[in-house]
């Protein structure tokens, strides 16, 4: 059994990242895995400040700014998987999940997190593979930097309606796998 948190940056409830989601929780349930989700686009979460200007007794502690992170970092801390689900945005994630992940550098201790999996989903909606490339380069050194395996990257491509995850069923499919994969 793993420990499983989702970050999902999409704004829409119920679109194409989401169905990515869903399939792949599909999968985790069948392993009896514990699975925390966070819509963190209907979160309030402050874009960091960094910590280099912090009395020595603050750095590394989110004490700092008090918002919706707060319900995140025990998660974060206890999780054993880590993803990250987003619509892709001008080659990056959202920037709800943005600030979650720029947080990461600053709310925890250095090497706190460590150890952990991490998964990457995003719904796009072009069918250029190549424009992934920058938001997988960002995905491995956010990876490196916190001492995580970046266990899987998958896309769900094509999509620009709302519900066009009804076309792209082996994605889907792909996701719901990767869930089963999870113990």
């Amino acid at each position: 059994m793993a420990k499983v948190l989702i970050l999902n940056g999409s704004p829409r409830l119920r679109g194409n990242t989401n169905a990515l989601i869903e399939s792949f929780k599909k999968g985790l349930a069948k392993g009896d895995n514990e699975i925390v989700t966070f819509n963190v686009a209907f979160m309030k979460i402050h874009d960091s400040i960094g910590n280099g200007g912090y009395p020595e007794e603050y750095q590394g502690k989110a004490c700092l700014i008090q918002d919706d992170m707060l319900q995140i970092e025990p998660h974060l801390e206890e999780a054993d998987v880590v993803v990250f689900a987003s619509p892709l945005y001008f080659y990056s994630f959202s920037g709800y999940l943005k600030n979650v992940i720029d947080r990461l550098d600053t709310s925890f201790l250095p090497g706190s997190l460590s150890g952990k999996k991490l998964i990457v989903m995003l719904a796009f909606s072009g069918e250029d593979l190549s424009s992934l490339e920058p938001v997988k380069e960002q995905s491995r050194l956010i990876a490196e930097h916190l001492g995580w395996d970046l266990f899987s990257f998958l896309s769900l491509p094509g999509v620009k309606k709302a519900k066009d995850y009804e076309q792209h069923l082996n994605q889907l499919e792909t996701a719901y796998q990767l869930g089963l994969k999870i113990h």
